[in-house]
């Protein structure tokens, strides 16, 4: 076990996913977040302890990437990886309560909706710079695959492929949004994200200049998508204006942006109030529904 000055301890998340568990080691039992990283394959344990600080049990998983017992790639990846994991923070000795939260950021984000609509147990949701379609599977080397970055009952989930041609401007978002036009409608609806099917009250979140991938208009896809359905919980959209694919909870790095951390959209002073904003939204959200 670890200490940090904030009185946050983070231990290991005991049983079939590899993880951290942070909280206060003093406090009560307190409800649980589950947080869920993007195609970096790097932990959000910044944003965890963050979180953990206002009194909260967080969990940090790795569904990918260098760890034993998930693949390698981004290249369907078992939503029961999730599954299990919010069973085993839902019955950790720390949390309270039968619903966690779950919070994703960029590929976290798409995974996070993925999970929330198909899974029960879930209390509240944040997507970060998400998107509403589950998209084609990726190698570590940025290499499409020709199958889904997500798998459930060992097949693969619905998901919109990327092109075999370049598109116009090739930048990372042009290829994404190459993809959509390209793709056959049935193929889009398809891997349009049933988001309507989710169970708990819904946090989305966007830059206006995300350079990664167009997750404004993926918010705007989702929150259209919950109107027609008649969603029967909360559910908010906050598009920052100069904010990009970089926001975060308020802390040191946000002191020391400059545009040279910014190359996926976003300027230093918009980064920061985006970042500064949501997490008041984020951590009002969890207090509502997860503190009842």
């Amino acid at each position: 076990m670890s200490s940090h000055e904030s009185g946050v301890v983070s231990e290991p998340l005991e049983g079939t996913v590899p993880g951290t568990i942070h909280r206060i080691s003093d406090q009560p039992s307190a409800p649980g977040v589950l947080f869920l990283h993007g195609s970096g394959g790097r932990l959000l344990d910044r944003q965890a302890r963050r979180l953990a600080e206002e009194g909260f049990v967080c969990a940090t998983i790795q569904y990918f990437g260098d760890a034993d017992g998930v693949p390698n790639d981004l290249v369907e990846v078992p939503l029961e990886t999730i599954e299990r994991a919010i069973d085993r923070l839902a019955t950790h000795e720390a949390v309270v309560g039968d619903r966690i939260g779950l919070y994703g950021g960029s590929k976290g984000g798409e995974l996070a909706l993925l999970s929330a609509a198909r899974f029960d147990g879930i209390g509240a949701v944040v997507s970060v710079a998400g998107s509403c379609y589950a998209w084609e599977g990726l190698t570590q080397e940025w290499r499409v695959t020709g199958t889904s970055s997500w798998s459930l009952g060992g097949e693969p989930i619905q998901y919109v492929p990327f092109p075999d041609a370049e598109p116009p401007g090739n930048t990372i978002r042009s290829y994404y949004e190459f993809a959509l036009e390209r793709a056959d409608p049935s193929t889009v609806e398809s891997a349009t994200i049933p988001v309507e099917r989710i169970d708990a009250p819904l946090l989305l979140v966007s830059g206006t200049d995300d350079r990664m991938w167009p997750s404004e208009t993926y918010a705007e896809t989702a929150v259209d998508r919950l109107e027609r359905h008649g969603y029967q919980h909360t559910y908010r959209q906050l598009a920052y204006e100069n904010a990009g694919h970089s926001i975060g909870p308020p802390g040191p790095w946000l002191e020391t942006l400059d545009d040279d951390d910014l190359r996926f959209g976003g300027t230093p002073n918009g980064t920061r109030r985006a970042s500064n904003d949501y997490w008041l939204e984020v951590q009002s959200l969890y207090e509502s529904a997860l503190r009842e």
